[in-house]
Order: C-alpha cells, then structure tokens, then sequence
C-alpha cells in the first residue's frame, strides 16, 4: 500500500507526516483512524470546536466516500488535513421546476443550423444548374444537416461550460455529418433493396425511414461524444426519431415540396439540440448561471449554465476578458440534498470580500436554496435549485 505526506496545520504551526494508504477503501474510513493517531502523538489540527474535517488533493476538495484509487490520488502530491467552519443554513427555497436558458439556446442553434442547411438545398435544388441526381442530393443534404447542426449545437456546449468552443465545434460537425450520412446510407441502401418502380406506399415508408435515420443517427452520434448512458442515448432516440416520423410526413403534405423540406429539417434541428443540449439540463437539479457580466444581462444564446454534481467543484469566479473565467474566489456543489458554496481559501479575507451571496460577503461555508445570486466583482451567478428533478 502507497504512503502518501500528510500536511495539516497545528496551533504551534504547519506539520508533516507519512501514512499509509489503502487505495481501495474509502477515505471516510481511513481519515478518522489517521487522525485519532495523530491525537495519540499529541497532535491536534487546528480549528474551532465546532468546524468539521476536509481533505484536500491536488488543491481540490476530496470525496471522502471514494477511496483513493477512485480521486486519482498519486504519492508525489501531499495530502492536506484542514478544520473548516460548519455550512450554515443561509436559504433553503427548493423550485418546482426550472428549464435554463442554456436548454432554450440549444434548441434555438439547432433550428438556426437546419434553417442554413434549408438555405443550401433550396440553392441546390431551385436555383443550380448542377447534373445531380436525387441520392446525390439526399448525401449532400444529409451531410450538410449534421455539420451544421452537430457543429453549432457542440461549439454552444462547450461554451456555456468555459471549454474551447472551436475544437468543439470542428469535432461535432464531423461526427454529425458522419451520423447523418450513416442515415441517408442506410436508407438508400434500403431503397435499393426495394428495386425500381416502387409504390406510394413503399416510397412514402422509404421517406419515413429516411428521415427517422438521418435525424436520429446525427442525435445519436453527437450524445456519444457526451455519454455512454444508455438512459440518455434512448431519450435521444426516442426524440429525434419522433422529429424525424412528423418531418417525413410534412415533406409529404401538399404544396411546394421545397417549403415542407424547410420545415421538416426545422423540426430536425431543434429535435437534436433538445435531445443534445437541452434534455440533460431539464433533468438537473442544481445549476449556476451567468445572470450579468459587467451589469449588464445576459442572452439567451450566450447563456452559460453549469449543472452542480457532487463530483465536481464548480468554481465561481468573475468573467474576464474574452469571456473567461478569473481565479475561482468560490466553489459550489449539490450532493443530492444541498447546495454548498466555499469561498476558496477560507485563510484569505481578500477572497472573502470579492464574493457577495445576496449582498452579504461569503465568509464561510453556506447553504443555499433556488434564487439565491452570486456576486463576484461585476459578474453576477444565480443558483437554481429543483425539488425531486425532472427525470
């Protein structure tokens, strides 16, 4: 078993010691019979009566119910002990429900990309000259659908999480334009299983398929750069193959074939940002907001939400130029009942004061509930709490 330095303040200064860990046993276990041993060696970490017990890696608070083989925890980096004050119940209101504005912008780029990719089959369709044969266009069509949409709708993604948006969006065009071409390769391939001279029925069956495949396949293969979740990969089906069934029917409703073609693809685009973007958001239950940057309100499609897990420490911090987070001044949670936000150095007052929950400096450890807003410098947050969640 590896022996890990563990740090820790006492009140005669900071102190430094080995102890072996077990890197299959959760930390809840381990920590306690470390700590009564340093209390046998007349070593008492530093802190108030009533503050509780964090164990820090890396910088980062730790899980104490993962062990640490499941933290990633390697020897070369100390492990810190530190006495904290309690969380104090600062607001408890729970939402019934909440859909951000992240979830609505994710539906909003998808209608927007099938709105251009419209554009291009009416310029291929109506307008060019070009010898191309219907499979041709379907390809093309097909293709252009799931750049366009997978492009948008994962460059977004990426943003509204402070991740590099351009790399997002290069990656998402390619893997929807290659899920939207498995769709229309499918079906084609179908139809050439049925021969020539099919009847309406056939043909009109031939649309549905087609439509269910290429919507379905670029929905499919946008989740799977995301999840591995059978749950999310099913909603996504279920979704976009729904879209896909009411747009091959639209296409076949009398009139210009060109203006239900629109329309379908519309319906496809907005079916694949909510299966993408905004299904997971609605089935959150804590999330953070960017309300305002430098007072001023934000959009909907330059909306940034964060869902709060137990997994991750957000960190919460001022928007700064290019619209990149500063140095985190205060991490969030939910560990499934409760919001915490921590200012990030509890030892620091500068740090303090830059964070404002409702007008009130954070100064410890706190408990908040739906509404409630972050200020930090001229970056305001807002925390939104759902009671049971959605899913």
């Amino acid at each position: 078993m590896p022996s890990y330095q563990v740090t820790f303040v006492t009140p005669d200064g900071p102190q430094a010691t080995r102890f072996t860990f077990d890197d299959d046993a959760p930390l809840d276990v381990q920590v306690p019979q470390i700590v009564e041993e340093l209390r046998l060696r007349g070593l008492v970490i530093e802190g108030a009566p009533d503050d509780e017990l964090t164990v820090l890696w890396n910088g980062a608070e730790v899980d104490l119910r993962r062990s640490p083989r499941d933290v990633g925890m390697l020897v070369a980096r100390p492990i810190e002990l530190r006495m904290r004050p309690r969380p104090v119940q600062s607001h408890t209101i729970v939402a019934a429900q909440y859909l951000t504005k992240a979830g609505y912008a994710g539906v909003m780029l998808g209608t927007s990309a099938a709105l251009i990719v419209w554009l291009l089959s009416l310029l291929l369709t109506d307008i060019s000259r070009l010898p191309l044969s219907y499979a041709a266009l379907d390809v093309l069509i097909a293709l252009a659908f799931g750049a366009a949409v997978g492009g948008a709708i994962q460059a977004y993604d990426a943003y509204r999480r402070f991740r590099p948006a351009l790399s997002a969006g290069l990656l998402g065009a390619v893997t929807g334009a290659v899920g939207g071409v498995l769709g229309i390769g499918a079906a084609l391939s179908l139809r050439e299983l049925v021969g020539s001279g099919p009847t309406y029925g056939a043909l009109f069956s031939l649309r549905i398929v087609a439509w269910v495949l290429v919507v379905t396949g670029t929905g499919l293969a946008l989740t799977l750069l995301e999840t591995r979740s059978t749950t999310r990969l099913g909603v996504t089906a279920l979704i976009t193959a729904g879209s896909g069934l009411f747009g091959a029917i639209v296409y076949n409703f009398p009139g210009p074939t060109a203006l239900w073609q629109g329309v379908a693809l519309l319906v496809g685009g907005a079916a694949v940002g909510f299966a993408v973007v905004s299904w997971p958001l609605r089935t959150g239950r804590a999330f953070l907001e960017i309300e305002a940057i430098d007072r001023k309100l934000v959009g909907v499609l330059t909306a940034r939400t964060t869902v709060l897990t137990d997994q991750i420490q957000t960190p919460i911090a001022a928007v700064g130029r290019g619209g990149r987070l500063d140095r985190a001044v205060a991490y969030a949670w939910f560990d499934g009942a409760r919001v915490v936000v921590t200012p990030a150095d509890t030892s620091v007052s500068a740090g303090r004061a830059a964070v404002r929950i409702g007008g009130t400096p954070l100064e410890r450890a706190v408990l908040l509930g739906d509404g409630e807003s972050i200020d930090v410098g001229e970056t305001r947050w807002r925390l939104h709490v759902v009671g049971g969640g959605l899913s």
